[in-house]
This record gives C-alpha cells, structure tokens and sequence, in this order.
C-alpha cells in the first residue's frame, strides 16, 4: 500500500541562533519555595521563518531576579525594573531578541527535546552623526 505523506506534516525545527521574538502572554505565580515569578509565553521565529511558542519563567524577588532583568533590557523596559516596577500589562505585545537552546525533557522515554531560552539580547541604540543605528549585543 502506497501512503502519501504532506511535507507540511513534519514539524519544523528551530535554527539555535539569535532571533525575534514577541511577548504573546503573561501570567503571575508563585514558584515552589513561595517567591513571584512571571511566566512569559513568546513568540519566537528564526530566520528562516520557522515560529514557535516557548515559556520562560522570570523570579522577581532581589536575590533571583538576574534573568528578570535580561528579558527586561532586551525589550527597552530597564528603566521600569530599575525603578522596582513594571507593569505586566505593558510586556504582552513587546518585541525584543533572544538565542534559543534545546535541552532535554527529564524522564523522557523518547529522548524529546524541549526548547528554552539561552539568554536575552540587550538591544542598544547608538545615534551616527547621519542616522540611527540599531546594535545588537550579546
């Protein structure tokens, strides 16, 4: 028996490399040991087009919140975590850059991969005497 197969049917994997991302949604909870987390879903297309939803999951107490700070710069809010505020309405629908990573999903039976955020991109603006340019640092 001849089957066909669509080509659309194969999931498409993400390239590992720096690339846009959006703040699709936003959800406040507490982790384990009792301390605020933000838990952001993003939107994330690499440069082929290939887009995906990934979580990341951002501690907001002083002693934990590094990685709060990182998603914050690379979306143009450090003002607003320096100042101790920011408003999760504000971060759905922010853009900003990011590398992704896979690792693995623990207990899997099947070796499945999940992927994650490696870290955030600090996006700088540098002014030229003839025009704005946009500068990524990672």
């Amino acid at each position: 028996m001849k089957l066909n197969i669509a080509p659309k049917s194969i999931p498409k994997p993400l390239a590992l490399e720096v690339m846009a991302f959006e703040v699709d949604g936003i959800e406040v909870k507490l982790t384990k040991n009792g301390d605020q987390m933000i838990v952001v879903k993003l939107q994330v297309t690499d440069s082929f087009g290939v887009t995906k939803y990934i979580k990341d999951y951002l501690i907001t107490s002083e002693d934990k919140n590094w990685r709060l700070y990182k998603f914050a710069d690379a979306i143009g809010m450090r003002e607003q975590f320096e100042s101790g505020e920011i408003d999760t309405d504000d971060l759905v629908g922010m853009k900003g850059y990011l590398k992704v990573n896979e690792e693995a999903i623990k207990d899997s039976k099947d070796n499945s991969k999940r992927y994650i955020v490696e870290h955030y991109v600090p996006m700088l603006v540098v002014e030229s005497e003839d025009e704005k340019d946009v500068e990524l640092e990672e």
